[in-house]
């Protein structure tokens, strides 16, 4: 089943530097160790989660949050990293006989 993935953000793990300039958006972003799996989005300020709809490909993540303004110039960031762990393997046994039942 495809999986998505909930970024939680708040102020306490992203160092925003103190009255200097205006949080504009966040930026949460999930690169992947396949350079093909790569995912971006944009929050407003104050959002405590980003939420990545399925299908998010398995892979070991880096994640960035980052802080900008209204220039795109990043105020503050925050890394760290995640696994989206493969589907396990679904196994069927076929019966190796089927035998009539009268009723």
């Amino acid at each position: 089943m495809p999986k998505g993935v909930k970024v939680n953000i708040s102020n306490s793990n992203i160092d925003f530097p103190p009255g200097t300039a205006s949080v504009d958006h966040v930026q949460v972003t999930l690169t992947g160790s396949n350079p093909a799996n790569h995912y971006t989005q944009s929050v407003p300020p104050g959002s405590t989660v980003a939420t990545f709809a399925a299908p998010v490909t398995p892979d070991t993540y880096s994640v960035t949050v980052q802080a900008l303004d209204a220039s795109g110039d990043v105020l503050a960031n925050k890394t760290d990293s995640i696994t989206v762990p493969p589907d396990p393997p679904v196994t069927l046994t076929v019966p190796s006989s089927i035998s009539e039942v009268l009723i």
